[in-house]
């Protein structure tokens, strides 16, 4: 039985294309990441609220002064390095005489990559407000959440 030329040719092709792409892999590497057509782990940080459920059902339902509010929240870094998150948290509350923001706690907390650190807070009502939010910001990412605390007359 005789082999077809054309597949040996096919075969010696091959061989040449595989170890071309094997000797010249770093390069054609480099050139695909700069076209963006290799997958990229995204970067960001996570800020939550731990426990969020428990929360919001021990919220108490009226303010009064002497009332305080405990929460925990999380910063999980996922941006591939080590970073630094300054952070703020405050309460936004609105009265009779209009809306006013408290400084409940500011610090900083460095994170390793795929670290995260969860961060204890506690308020005491000095008054009763008819409306108010807790606001934890991490300034540096323009990024933050918050959470209502109802006050039912």
């Amino acid at each position: 039985m005789k082999k077809s030329p054309y597949l040996l040719i096919f075969l010696i092709l091959i061989v040449l294309a595989a170890s071309f792409l094997y000797i010249f892999r770093e390069a054609i590497n480099v050139e695909l990441n700069k076209l963006k057509l290799v997958p990229q782990r995204e970067a960001f940080t996570e800020l939550y609220i731990k426990d969020f459920s428990t929360l919001s059902a021990n919220l108490p339902s009226k303010i009064v002064p002497g009332t305080t509010v405990s929460f925990s929240f999380t910063i999980h870094n996922v941006e591939g390095h080590t970073m630094s998150y300054p952070y703020k948290v405050y309460v936004l509350s609105t009265n009779g005489n209009g809306t006013a923001t408290t400084t409940v706690d500011r610090g900083q907390v460095e994170l390793a990559s795929d670290a995260f650190s969860t961060i204890a807070e506690s308020y005491t009502f000095a008054s009763s407000n008819t409306q108010t939010s807790f606001v934890i910001v991490l300034p540096q990412l323009n990024q933050s959440i918050q959470f209502f605390v109802p006050n039912k007359e």
